[in-house]
Order: C-alpha cells, then structure tokens, then sequence
C-alpha cells in the first residue's frame, strides 16, 4: 500500500525573540508495511530539535564592565560562529554588567532587548569546506 506524506522540518519561534530558520517542505512517497510501522510509531514521540536543544540548555555568566561581543561569544554553544551585525556603534561598542543564571534562550533575550537587539540561530549553516558551522546573527530589530 502506498501513501503520500507531507513533512515539514521547521525552526522554532520562541515569544518576543525571532529565531529565524528556513523552512523546508518535502513529500515523500512510501510502502507502508509491518516494518515501517515501527518507525511511524516513533516519529510520534515526542522530539526535542537540535535548535531547541541549544536555547533551552542552561548557562550562566557574570560580565563587569563587558564589551557586547564578549558576553556573545561566552553566551555561544560550542563549536558555533557568532556574527554581531550592528551598525550602531552605541550598541556595538557599549559596555555592559550582565549576570545570568537561566536559558541561552533567556539570557540572549535578557541581553539585547535593551540594546535593541535581537538573535538569529542558525543551526543548519555550512562554512565553505561544507561543513556543518551552526551560525549566531545578532542584528538590530526590524521595524
């Protein structure tokens, strides 16, 4: 027996803080037998994204007198780029006391809502070796 699906593969956007991620649809044909049942079984189970993985890990930081793209950088999974594109140089060049003890969701929020700001996460972005280089934008808000 043959069915059609429509999967969708989404980013997540969290209230108040756009995490933009493209949006990706595919159909698939498939056999259903006895054996892919076992699999559609599990894809009903609930899963946690690579991108929700990430903002919802827990951090802390305690930053005196810190240039923006410091406490970024230390915000930052590992292994992930950080690209601050801030025109304003108040915003880029501002110098900040920030201590947090919560979501990487949360203090990133917590961080560039008073400066105007806001992150993008791309945890699909591919440097020029194609390799996997999850990506962090920090741009000024869009009105």
């Amino acid at each position: 027996m043959s069915i059609q699906r429509h999967r969708l593969i989404w980013g997540t956007i969290l209230s108040s803080m756009l995490f933009a991620m493209p949006v990706v649809a595919e159909e698939l044909d498939e056999d259903v037998t006895e054996s892919t049942e076992e699999s559609i079984e599990s894809m009903k189970q609930p899963r946690i994204s690579v991108l929700q993985s990430v903002i919802l890990e827990k951090v802390t930081a305690n930053f005196r007198q810190a240039g923006l793209k410091e406490i970024v950088a230390w915000l930052a999974p590992k292994d992930w780029a950080v690209d601050v594109q801030v025109k304003n140089p108040a915003q880029l060049h501002a110098i900040i006391d920030f201590t947090a003890e919560t979501t990487r969701y949360q203090a990133f929020y917590d961080l560039l809502t008073p400066l105007k700001l806001k992150a993008f996460f791309y945890p699909n972005m591919m440097d020029k070796n194609d390799q996997l280089k999850p990506l962090i934008v920090i741009a000024e808000e869009q009105k």
